[in-house]
């Protein structure tokens, strides 16, 4: 479960602040005594913590962590915790809901803790929109990345959210359906663990071929978490997701796209944007030749550094 954090919180913030929720609830539910003193104890926990989760979350995830359906049941039974028995079902339903809480923030700090270690390393961060992969006849796995970024032998690290990958199946039956099935079937064969990143193009290979130092070039899926609720627009979409993956990866995360709408959204979000410029036509007869060619020759257009 990927929570997304406000601007300018650090990772290492953002997990305190969640680790010391999750112990303040351990505390609030072993708290003794008649049962409207758990109840209270629990609901105080809750208050308590949506203040503390505020300043570090967004509202929608601190709503899906702390506003659940038991809490409103809670608030609207209170009326009623002079009456015997409301007390004992009511001590029960918090009792299962504390449960469920603990299982929720034990879920988010575990995916935080794991995402922390992957995205520690010395990579430079891109992500990608579904433009990147169907208006260039180059295939993902035979370009020359860095090239398009002007890196030279900094190591690549593309993250696709998965919702670019939905967007590639949509287009199997469109006039640009060969593009979209040569993407996901490298897709297909690369990423063999779908939750683990894979190499797409190693260092030695890509040195070679281009004739400059390169480095590895590595891709990753980032599927949607239980309870994520994707933006109406895909495009929207891509860019929360890479505004997400910034505070946890304690990098610049550059935006990669051919779109001018994608690379607007970007630059307005304060992300690190590149827009590339689609090649030139090509007759027919040529294609073969260029789908096999290993360094694309993509030019960079526009290189915009915000935020």
């Amino acid at each position: 479960m990927l929570v997304t954090s406000l601007p300018g919180i650090d990772r290492t913030n953002l997990l305190d602040t969640l680790q010391k929720v999750r112990t303040d609830l351990a505390s609030a539910s072993s708290v003794a005594g008649a049962a409207h003193t758990r109840i209270y104890a629990y609901i105080g926990w809750v208050n308590d913590s949506a203040r503390a989760l505020a300043g570090v979350i967004s509202s929608a995830d601190v709503a899906r962590l702390l506003w659940t359906e038991s809490y409103r049941i809670a608030m609207s039974s209170l009326g009623n915790l002079v009456h015997h028995h409301a007390e004992a079902a009511l001590d029960q339903l918090i009792a299962l809901e504390v449960q469920q809480r603990a299982k929720a923030f034990d879920e988010v700090i575990t995916e935080l803790d794991r995402l922390i270690e992957r995205w520690s390393g010395p990579e430079v961060f891109v992500v990608p929109d579904t433009s990147f992969f169907i208006k260039d006849p180059t295939e993902v796995d035979k370009r020359d990345i860095a090239a398009s970024l002007n890196l030279a032998g900094e190591p690549i690290r593309l993250i696709v959210p998965i919702v670019v990958v939905d967007e590639l199946d949509n287009l199997k039956h469109s006039e640009l359906r060969g593009f979209a099935q040569r993407t996901l079937a490298i897709f297909d064969r690369v990423l063999v663990d779908p939750t683990k990143p894979e190499v797409l193009r190693d260092a030695a290979n890509l040195t070679k071929e281009c004739g400059v130092l390169r480095g590895d070039v590595s891709i990753e899926l980032l599927l949607d978490q239980p309870g994520h609720v994707r933006a109406s627009i895909a495009d929207d979409e891509i860019i929360g997701r890479a505004l997400a993956i910034k505070p946890i990866a304690d990098r610049e995360i550059t935006v990669i796209t051919y779109d001018t709408g994608q690379s607007m959204r970007a630059r307005a979000a304060k992300l690190h944007t590149v827009k590339l410029q689609a090649p030139a036509p090509q007759p027919k007869s040529m294609l073969p030749l260029i789908e096999n060619d290993q360094c694309c020759s993509s030019k960079v257009t526009t290189l915009a550094c915000s935020g």
